[in-house]
């Protein structure tokens, strides 16, 4: 049987979401190295503004589509109508991107820089729906290797610009090429492929302000703003450190910051794959009323969540120093406290991402609204006091404190979920 058409095993599905999520890890950690060996801290600063500035915008107006098509275990929306609400989505957030990015920082360098990597989010938001539809069969092969190809020619194309120019600009519009012939020869020909279909017709259809009117007004945004809340606090609550840092110590700080925020990626790899493998799985389980089946699924996976969350702070607890001064420079491996801190509070995070997965999988999407609510508020309010006091480890005091919100919020939704009816028909 073609691997397009296969469906895996639990086990098998986590391995290729490991399998693909660690290219993609690989492949950003290694852009952030290029950039520590070849540049200062200061464009390490800039690159992570970038990225703090594009994702959690680009977060909100995606309305994370995706958890929407791997919950649909109906199929009760045609995937076009996700598809053309992405794309009128995206060209939103890259305009208030752009406008807002003018209006603070005039037009400077990180201007331009900040609107190439909103065009970059932009792609890969496209590839992201086509890969939720994948993840709704519980066919995570053809995802996994999309994105290993897309990471190897992603790290590629920038390091090697990076390394011949020195220059941050250049290597972001080589970034954006990687990424346009990514999109165009891996991803839409993976969608043409599974739906016996030119990848092109995406694009074709209906487009008049009827159609348009009728998918902002209909289910898709009811359910999506509550997700596109929920992500977008996480987002800034996980972000928000670095516009602090630039505002009291300035870029270098924010580059030293981001560099230890790529090796808490350790942590978040493994559960994500765990994430995606199981919503699939825990949504069919709650629309088939199969209680045990759904309560099995998440123990087992917040068991596994546990222990190599305990696994990788023992191990950097050892190996931190070191492995800092390996991969990025000795200025950046000075902060032993400050990673083990950043590590404790994604681990507390991801349980609460194992948890808000069988949340998701019943579609009950407002109550962990607070959740993120109140994580994003109190880093905001921790941020300036404990940054000016305790430098980055104040940055990572705060992200530590607001983490401990979604877990119990998580819980409690999870518990207050068992009274919600099934839903007769599912969106």
């Amino acid at each position: 049987m073609n691997f397009m058409h296969q469906k895996w095993t639990l086990p098998k599905n986590i391995a290729w979401a490991f399998s693909g999520g660690f290219a993609v890890t690989l492949a950003n950690s290694l852009i952030l190295i290029i950039i520590a060996k070849t540049s200062s801290p200061a464009m390490m600063g800039q690159y992570a503004l970038a990225q703090g500035i594009v994702i959690p915008v680009m977060t909100l107006f995606s309305c994370n589509m995706r958890v929407l098509i791997a919950t649909d275990a109906r199929s009760s929306t045609a995937f076009t109508d996700y598809f053309h609400l992405r794309l009128v989505m995206s060209a939103l957030a890259f305009i208030a991107i752009g406008a807002g990015s003018t209006a603070v920082f005039g037009f400077q360098e990180i201007t331009l820089a900040i609107v190439i990597f909103a065009v970059i989010k932009a792609l890969d938001s496209i590839s992201d729906l086509i890969h939720g539809s994948f993840q709704k069969r519980q066919r995570l092969q053809p995802i996994a290797i999309a994105l290993g190809a897309k990471a190897l020619l992603s790290a590629a194309f920038f390091c090697l610009t990076m390394i011949i120019s020195s220059d941050l600009l250049w290597s972001l519009l080589a970034l954006l090429g990687a990424q346009l012939i990514a999109t165009a020869l891996i991803d839409m020909r993976l969608y043409g492929r599974q739906n016996h279909t030119l990848p092109l017709s995406l694009f074709s259809g209906r487009w008049s302000l009827s159609y348009l009117r009728q998918i902002f007004r209909g289910p898709l945004l009811r359910l999506g703003v509550p997700i596109a809340v929920i992500s977008t606090l996480a987002s800034f609550a996980a972000y928000s450190p670095r516009y602090f840092l630039e505002f009291v110590i300035g870029n270098a700080a924010v580059g030293i910051f981001a560099a230890q925020m790529s090796l808490v990626g350790l942590v978040d790899l493994p559960v994500s794959a765990i994430g995606q493998a199981i919503l699939p799985k825990l949504s069919a389980a709650f629309q088939e009323g199969n209680d045990t089946a759904f309560s099995r699924t998440l123990s087992r996976s917040l068991m596994l969540t546990l222990v190599f969350c305990s696994l990788v702070l023992g191990a950097l607890a050892l190996f931190s120093e070191p492995l800092m001064e390996l991969l990025y420079a000795h200025e950046y491996s000075k902060e032993k406290r400050t990673l083990l801190m950043l590590v404790a509070a994604a681990s507390l995070t991801n349980l609460g991402n194992i948890l808000g997965c069988a949340i998701a999988a019943r579609r009950n999407f407002r109550l962990p609204v607070f959740a993120q609510l109140a994580n994003m508020a109190c880093v905001i309010l921790l941020c300036y006091p404990l940054i000016s006091h305790f430098s980055l480890e104040g940055a990572a005091l705060a992200t530590m404190c607001g983490a401990f919100f979604p877990p119990l919020f998580y819980s409690v939704a999870l518990f207050l979920g068992r009274r919600q009816q099934r839903p007769r028909s599912a969106v």
